[in-house]
């Protein structure tokens, strides 16, 4: 066989075992959309099954709670799966932990860095800021909602306002003022059902609520009503 028909094989071979992995990662990634999509449907009914026994009984059953618990449990591993993998980062939104280190805000050397609650209840997201102003070193600090953190924002006459203005615009900022607007959503929905979050079964409908509103399992039962106390 000539050399050129041997490099036109071996090429041939990879295109082939390209096309057959971008089908394979295709199908993976379209049976987890399904999967997700059905699971959080069930939620949907379960939820709507444990409003109307609270209704008519006074309380949610333990079957029901059993059945919800399990389907939560399955939102939580695929949150883990897609945290591991790095998936999917793009739509998920977190109130818990940290988004990265400082990052340069293309401005005279400012940088940022948005931080999140630690224990997904105890803040809520917030921006802070650090750069020089003439030759002193500036730091400022706000919520992704524009409240105070720390008893600042970025409003502080010392902080310039293209940096105001790039930093409430970063990608970090943006996703978690959504992801506040969709706790905030959620909380409404809690308390209107008028759950008792000291109430172990109707704890798990307001995760639920949440789960349905925000997209994903936020944090663990016992950090909601903390994180709902400072949406």
């Amino acid at each position: 066989m000539k050399k050129n028909d041997q490099a036109r094989m071996v090429l041939k071979k990879l295109l082939i075992f390209m096309l057959m992995c971008i089908i394979v990662l295709d199908t993976s990634s379209t049976a987890y959309a399904q999967s997700r999509k059905q699971t959080i449907e069930n939620i949907k009914i379960l939820v709507k099954q444990a409003n109307q026994e609270k209704k008519k009984d006074g309380e949610i059953s333990n079957k029901t709670a059993r059945k919800l618990q399990k389907e939560l449990k399955r939102i939580d591993d695929d949150n883990l799966i897609s945290e591991n993998k790095q998936a999917d980062k793009g739509d998920v939104i977190t109130l818990k932990g940290s988004s990265g280190g400082w990052k340069d805000l293309g401005y005279k050397g400012w940088k940022y860095r948005v931080d999140l609650p630690e224990h997904g209840g105890d803040s809520k997201p917030h921006v802070h800021v650090k750069g020089k102003s003439g030759k002193k070193i500036v730091e400022g600090v706000e919520n992704v909602d524009g409240t105070p953190s720390h008893g600042k924002t970025l409003d502080d006459k010392k902080i310039p306002k293209k940096v105001r203005d790039k930093a409430r615009n970063t990608p970090e900022y943006q996703k978690q003022k959504k992801g506040l607007k969709k706790m905030k959503r959620a909380k409404a929905k809690i308390e209107a059902k008028d759950l008792d979050l000291d109430k172990p079964n109707e704890l798990l409908v307001a995760i639920a609520i949440v789960v349905i509103v925000v997209g994903f399992l936020i944090c663990a039962p016992e950090c909601l009503p903390a994180l709902l106390a400072v949406v």
